[in-house]
């Protein structure tokens, strides 16, 4: 009987020993089988977090392009109204400018007639005047009055002299003794 009972101990700790290692081998495929599953579930936390992070980067873009957009109009009105002014400046410096041209053309033009009226003088003397510094005198042998002796001298192209100087002095004393 002794080895019977052994028999049975020893097929009941094998039956243990099989049922151990049917646990554990059930264990093993449930925590595999977890494991599995919990991998999966990091994967959707891991891409729910990433689409998260993608998103507040989108909304924080976003929200950037847009205020600077608003503030590029804010920009852009002040320097519109400064682009219209100089706009405005710079047409009225070209009229200024053309007129100022043809001033100046016309001063040249009057210019070089005195100078071809001054050389046509310098090249012949009309009779009977007397040259001094850069002025010329006529000297009248006809006594006039005032007014007639004026306008004798406006059509002759001058009017009565005025004494500048001590020399302008001596020169017209000069004159009415030769």
């Amino acid at each position: 009987m002794a080895d019977y009972v052994n028999k049975q101990v020893i097929e009941l700790k094998e039956v243990n020993e099989e049922n151990q290692n049917r646990a554990t081998r059930s264990m093993k495929t449930e925590t595999h089988l977890s494991d599995g599953r919990l991998r999966l579930y990091r994967l959707a936390a891991v891409c729910l977090g990433v689409l998260c992070v993608l998103q507040v980067t989108l909304n924080i873009s976003l929200r950037l392009a847009f205020y600077n957009r608003g503030n590029e109009t804010v920009e852009k009105d002040p320097l519109q109204t400064s682009y219209n002014t100089m706009t405005k400046e710079r047409d009225q410096l070209q009229t200024s400018y053309n007129t100022l041209t043809k001033e100046r053309d016309q001063l040249q033009k009057d210019r070089d007639d005195i100078m071809s009226k001054f050389s046509n003088m310098k090249q012949k003397c009309p009779e009977g005047w007397q040259k001094f510094e850069s002025s010329w005198y006529f000297l009248s042998t006809v006594k006039k009055p005032w007014r007639e002796s004026r306008q004798d001298c406006l059509e002759r192209g001058a009017d009565l002299v005025i004494v500048n100087s001590d020399m302008e002095q001596e020169f017209l004393f000069g004159l009415t003794k030769n």
